[in-house]
């Protein structure tokens, strides 16, 4: 007796997809990230009909900044932090985050943005340690 398994729903139906890493989507700040850049295109996705959306991996890259060669699988790319929220609640202001909008917005400058990046990183990470307790309350 043979038991015949029907296939997924993903694989019996016809579908489209994108290719597409996260740096490749335009970005305040001279590259994408994982929030609301990644939303509009999920959005984008949405409206023209596609199913699938794949990335390549998304960890810190490693030499000539290539998505496909990353330093490790288990840490997340640092430049595909989401400023925005971090804005809202305080952590950095526009102010300090304006040297990061003179990057170009055509391509990904890594060599200027590793020189703008890590100074604001390091403000707002300073001031999540200061309200560490406030903002747990508030968010979890």
């Amino acid at each position: 007796m043979s038991s015949k398994k029907s296939l997924p729903s993903w694989i019996s139906r016809r579908a489209a997809g994108v290719l597409l890493h996260f740096t490749s989507l335009p970005g305040k700040y001279g590259i994408g990230n994982v929030g609301s850049s990644a939303r509009s295109f999920v959005d984008f996705l949405d409206s023209s009909g596609f199913s699938f959306w794949q990335s390549c991996p998304v960890g810190p890259t490693g030499f000539g900044d290539s998505p496909y060669q990353v330093f490790s699988s288990f840490a997340g790319n640092p430049y595909l932090i989401d400023w925005e929220p971090l804005v809202r609640i305080g952590l950095v202001s526009e102010d300090e985050l304006s040297p990061l909008l003179s990057l170009p917005s055509h391509e990904v400058d890594y060599g200027t943005l590793h020189r703008l990046f890590f100074p604001a990183a390091r403000l707002a990470f300073s001031r999540f340690e200061d309200f560490r307790d406030d903002l747990a309350a508030v968010y979890g």
